[in-house]
């Protein structure tokens, strides 16, 4: 795996240090299900609310002789509207997003799109597509942002460093940008048996929206909690050890 700057002059001020993902192989991803808690905290009240489960599955397919990378999602919620089925398939050697597809349980909706090489559309051959006709114009290296959890494990995570990020989410209004990404520091978590588990946070500030943390473990490279604050409310998804069977 190599990570490197691009070699793009001019960039805007902001987006001198992208970094871009390439020679990719099957091993640089971790494959497999993970489970994660995800819930918010109304921190007027101190209440938990939206309480969900993620299922995040990674996998290589094959298509046309071709390797791809599979990611798909399975939300389970007490809030029937978080109840979500999400499959992405990205390229293998540079995790870059080919197609982004998304089912809302509650009302059946469907959205998909195509990422191209310089905008996003809605996926026109997937039958009964909501965003059918949606277009936005991309970046170059430009990630999906709903594959975060998967992204930050494969950055070379050191004291000091900072990823500049071709981040979307599909089907926002907010067009593709860089996002700055920091290594702010290290932290030893526990698990319920008092195991350490080194860990490094890497942090984001939206803006004045909030900011977010995540703690990912040194030794498997796996987001174990992330902790994100908009308003008087702070989310967290926390990594389950031992899978609920839903």
């Amino acid at each position: 795996m190599a990570i490197g700057a691009l070699n793009q002059d001019p960039l805007p001020e902001t987006s001198q240090n992208l970094f871009e993902f390439s020679d990719l192989t099957a091993a640089d991803y971790a494959t497999g299900t993970r489970q994660y808690l995800v819930y918010r905290i109304n921190t007027d009240t101190g209440k938990a609310e939206d309480l969900s489960l993620w299922n995040r599955k990674t996998e290589i397919i094959l298509k046309d002789g071709s390797q791809f990378i599979e990611v798909t999602q399975d939300w389970k919620s007490v809030n029937e509207n978080r109840i979500r089925k999400l499959r992405s398939v990205n390229r293998l050697k540079d995790f870059s997003p080919i197609t982004h597809y998304v089912e809302d349980v509650a009302d059946s909706s469907i959205s998909a799109y195509s990422f191209l090489q310089t905008r996003i559309d809605g996926a026109a051959n997937v039958a009964n597509n909501s965003r059918n006709g949606f277009s936005m114009e991309s970046l170059p290296q430009t990630l999906n942002w709903e594959l975060d959890m998967e992204t930050f494990p494969m950055l070379p995570l050191a004291a000091g460093k900072s990823f500049d990020i071709h981040f979307y989410h599909p089907g926002s209004r907010q067009e593709p940008q860089a996002y700055t990404y920091t290594v702010i520091g290290e932290e030893t978590l526990h698990d319920m048996a008092g195991h350490p588990i080194e860990s490094w946070l890497l942090s984001i500030t939206y803006g004045e929206q909030g900011k977010g943390t995540f703690w990912i473990a040194k030794d498997n490279k796996r987001v174990i909690k992330t902790e994100e604050k908009f308003g008087n409310f702070v989310r967290y998804k926390v990594l389950l050890g031992v899978p609920t069977g839903l």
